[in-house]
């Protein structure tokens, strides 16, 4: 399954402390490590 990336994602893993960094922080590390299937788009900061 593929799953989308919104900016949120990133944003949320790479700010200041906030109840979701940490789950944010995991997808970005799944993403990177090729166990999650993850795409973003261009457009996504528009």
């Amino acid at each position: 399954m593929r799953v989308f990336i919104d900016t949120c994602i990133p944003m949320y893993a790479a700010g200041s402390e906030h109840p979701c960094k940490k789950s944010c922080l995991d997808i970005m590390e799944s993403a990177a490590r090729g166990i999650l299937d993850a795409y973003t788009d261009a457009e996504v900061t528009l």
